[in-house]
């Protein structure tokens, strides 16, 4: 199944060792566990090629032949609040999670009046926070035994959202889910693999509203994993929304986990990207599921 040149997959592994030895050797033994396995299955996958009927009519070529790079923390080129306003949705989300190539932008996010017990925030922070809220969910439902770029997202698995809303509460107005790209690593093209998570548990409910965005006409890579976890009798509306540069590429994976008598809408709009390609997937896991 390895169809790109073993220097290309080989970028990655080097890239990956480094990232390790670095600040995600800090990680909990599971999730430490959880990389080194998705990389080693990328490493055995290589890049999808047109011979795979998944990818029959997806050449992904520009991506693996070109040399992106992670962006290290912090961000060299930090925008402004008035940057993003192209992209908010104001009133009509005031909560918002917002990051920067990759990294959580907590002078740019906005949070606080949610009701007790519901978590929005940083993955990472809420890793750090509550790991076992993390290590119930993360990674059980976004498979990447078939998938390189899946596996690829969760190896260099850092940050992202987490919005967990308790049984029988109801998140009156939208959390807006802000990917921002500035395209401007400092080792050349940049890029990003945002994880995130959302939970809703039974009889809950929320909105969530994912946008992917440019702040520059560069060249760079988003490479995003959405898992949602969708309880008995619950509803998430999910809107998302891709506005990345149009030099840019854009591979994403939405799956979907559903209980009983529960309900998932995804509404998904792409306006961006030279390459776009969004999975999704839904596993309905009781009578009444519907997505």
């Amino acid at each position: 199944m390895v169809t790109a040149t073993a220097g290309a997959v080989e970028r990655y592994l080097d890239a990956y060792r480094a990232f390790a030895a670095n600040g995600a050797s800090r990680a909990p033994a599971w999730l430490r566990q959880l990389r080194d396995s998705a990389i080693a299955r990328f490493s055995e996958l290589g890049f999808p090629g047109s011979k795979q009927e998944e990818w029959r009519f997806t050449s992904v070529a520009p991506i693996a032949e070109t040399e992106f790079a992670l962006v290290p923390r912090p961000t060299p080129h930090a925008p402004r609040e008035r940057d993003l306003e192209p992209f908010l949705l104001g009133d009509a989300a005031p909560h918002r999670l917002v990051f920067v190539d990759g990294h959580f932008s907590e002078g740019l996010s906005r949070l606080g009046g949610f009701p007790p017990g519901v978590t929005v925030g940083s993955l990472a922070a809420t890793l750090a926070r509550d790991p076992e809220l993390v290590r119930r969910h993360l990674g059980h439902y976004a498979g990447y035994e078939d998938h390189p770029f899946r596996a690829l997202n969760t190896a260099f698995l850092e940050d992202g959202a987490l919005v967990h809303v308790p049984p029988r509460l109801v998140l009156e107005q939208p959390v807006q889910i802000l990917f921002v790209t500035t395209g401007q690593g400092r080792d050349g093209p940049a890029v990003t693999h945002p994880r995130n998570l959302i939970v809703v548990e039974r009889e809950a409910r929320a909105a969530v509203v994912e946008t992917y965005a440019a702040l520059s006409a560069g060249v760079y890579w988003t490479n995003a994993v959405t898992e949602v976890v969708v309880g008995d009798g619950a509803r998430l509306d999910c809107h998302r929304v891709q506005r990345e540069s149009e030099r840019a590429y854009h591979v994403a994976t939405t799956q979907a986990y559903q209980g009983r008598d529960s309900i998932v809408n995804l509404h998904a709009v792409a306006f961006g990207a030279a390459l776009a390609r969004h999975d999704l997937r839904a596993t309905l896991d009781g009578p009444g599921a519907h997505a």
